[in-house]
């Protein structure tokens, strides 16, 4: 039966055995007695056939009793059993002599040699009075022959199904135990029980609290849920924006302001983005946009950030553009002025400096000027220095 035991089929009790390494059951046979009645060849009581311990397999996939040779030699000696070396088998010859002393054979087993614990077997001499044929023989006759063999070496030593036939064992391979039971034979009525595996066996709470189980489970979960917590407080504070507290002189502020900074402003002068400007860091001036042409500004000097090379007055007035054609005469000439100074005619007026090539030169003609004519050509000239010796068509 498979997964289960029936209760209806073996005499229950408490001794449990061993599975082996390779999780096959086997037990120690501590001894093998015969008994009978009637009159017995060798007396009155029992006759012991195995008198040495050894150690033993139950093993279904042979019929035979594979013991060591000593005790087969008792076997020979109470029971008169014939050795067959051509079939290597223990032929009975006459069997009718046997049946008539309803022999019983006692098998005692235990978990180890000397154990207390032991569990006895009893195998009528029925169950061992069988029949053999081709082609495990080589004869069509049906022999009668005693289910016994001798073991070469201890690793031999089985009980087979001769021993089975009188015997049930229930084996838990889930937690490496059997049972050897005696057979109840004929069977009582079927009581199925089933094998519970020990992982589907619910613990059982102690004093009404929580079991075991339960209470590492929710110290899992607790550990878990406070993992995720401060996983989330630290990648919160790792990725969320900086922030600046502002002077406290701003207008419309105070010192306790924060302003968000946008991650694309740069540190430094301002610097020019299309048609807006951007603060650097912490300044706390207002933002201005760039003058236009034509319109009247002081001295300052542009950023080189996005700004072609441009050439400024140094006098808060409109800039002025000159060209081969000739220009108004003017009252006065600046430092500043890339015009030279008007010439008078001897015959009185004034003469374009475009019109008298005698008297005047050309503007692509013109030399920088020097120091005591040009105080701001220096090296702080707001002026691009590219454009002192760039000659105008």
């Amino acid at each position: 039966m498979l997964g289960g035991k029936n209760l209806g089929r073996y005499v229950p009790h408490n001794v449990l055995f061993a599975l082996d390494a390779n999780q096959n059951p086997a037990a120690s046979l501590n001894a093998i007695t015969v008994s009978g009645t009637g009159t017995l060849p060798w007396g009155d009581g029992s006759a012991t056939l195995m008198v040495k311990p050894v150690l033993v397999q139950i093993d279904s996939t042979t019929p035979f009793l594979w013991l060591p040779e000593t005790a087969c030699r008792q076997f020979e000696s109470y029971l008169g059993l014939t050795w067959n070396s051509t079939n290597n088998l223990y032929i009975m010859n006459d069997t009718e002599s046997l049946v008539g002393l309803n022999l019983t054979f006692s098998f005692t087993l235990s978990l180890a040699v000397g154990s207390t614990d032991q569990v006895t077997i009893e195998i009528p001499y029925s169950s061992f009075d069988l029949k053999i044929s081709w082609p495990y023989v080589n004869t069509t006759e049906k022999l009668k022959y005693f289910p016994l063999k001798r073991a070469t070496d201890e690793k031999q030593y089985t009980l087979g199904r001769a021993f089975l036939q009188d015997s049930y064992i229930v084996t838990d391979f889930a937690r490496g135990k059997f049972s050897l039971h005696q057979a109840v034979l004929p069977p009582g009525a079927d009581e199925i029980v089933a094998i519970v595996d020990p992982g589907d066996v619910p613990s059982q709470p102690s004093d009404g609290g929580l079991s075991t189980g339960a209470i590492a489970g929710i110290a899992v979960g607790a550990a878990v849920v406070l993992i995720a917590a401060l996983v989330g407080v630290y990648l919160y504070r790792r990725n969320r924006p900086k922030r600046q507290e502002l002077p406290g002189d701003i207008p419309g502020g105070s010192g306790e302001m924060l302003a968000e900074l946008s991650t694309e402003q740069k540190p430094g002068v301002w610097e020019a983005y299309g048609d807006s400007a951007r603060k650097p860091y912490g300044t706390p001036l207002p933002t201005v946009e760039m003058a236009a042409e034509e319109v009247a500004m002081g001295p300052s000097e542009l950023a080189a950030v996005n700004m072609n090379p441009a050439e400024l007055s140094g006098a808060p007035r409109p800039r002025e553009r000159y060209s081969r054609q000739d220009v108004e005469p003017a009252p006065y000439r600046t430092i500043d002025s890339p015009l030279p100074a008007q010439q008078t005619h001897p015959g009185g007026g004034m003469i374009s400096p475009m019109t008298n090539a005698s008297h005047s030169r050309s503007v692509s003609d013109m030399s920088a000027a020097t120091p005591d004519s040009r105080p701001h050509s220096n090296a702080f000239s707001p002026i691009s220095p590219e454009l002192h010796h760039v000659s105008r068509a």
